[in-house]
């Protein structure tokens, strides 16, 4: 796969640091945002957690330290870089690790089929009348 093949998903907020990558490829989504930096709280860095198919981060799955040792000041203009070449800078020789994993890492599946059918509501056999209501309209099952 071509690292090319990332692309970025726009967040809804301007200016806002946080924002999601998805692998053209494989449909994986990746949120990217800034996190205290570990080693040094004072500082910042960049992470990058996966996702599942809606957006919203997939609890079963970590996260990767990209970018570390970032002041606050200069927070803003990292992220907008990031955002408007996030494949320059996943090419760069210190995200190599980084852009191996978001290359092999697949979209999660989707929900199993008996998740979905409770999502969806009770079934009804043919022929079978949807309940009514005190005030005699039908109610959805």
């Amino acid at each position: 796969m071509d690292h090319r093949a990332l692309v970025t998903i726009d967040e809804h907020l301007p200016g806002a640091f946080t924002f999601r990558i998805k692998v053209t490829e494989s449909g994986a989504l990746f949120l990217v945002l800034p996190r205290r930096d570990p080693a040094q709280p004072r500082f910042w860095c960049v992470v990058v957690i996966k996702c599942a198919p809606g957006g919203l981060v997939d609890p079963s799955e970590g996260g990767w330290l990209g970018k570390q040792g970032i002041r606050r000041e200069e927070l803003g203009g990292t992220m907008t870089a990031i955002r408007e070449n996030v494949n320059g800078w996943l090419a760069e020789p210190a995200q190599e690790r980084l852009l191996a994993w978001v290359r092999t890492t697949q979209a999660t599946p989707p929900g199993n089929d008996t998740v979905s059918d409770l999502q969806r509501g009770p079934q009804r056999s043919p022929g079978q009348q949807p309940h009514r209501s005190r005030s005699g309209g039908a109610v959805k099952s």
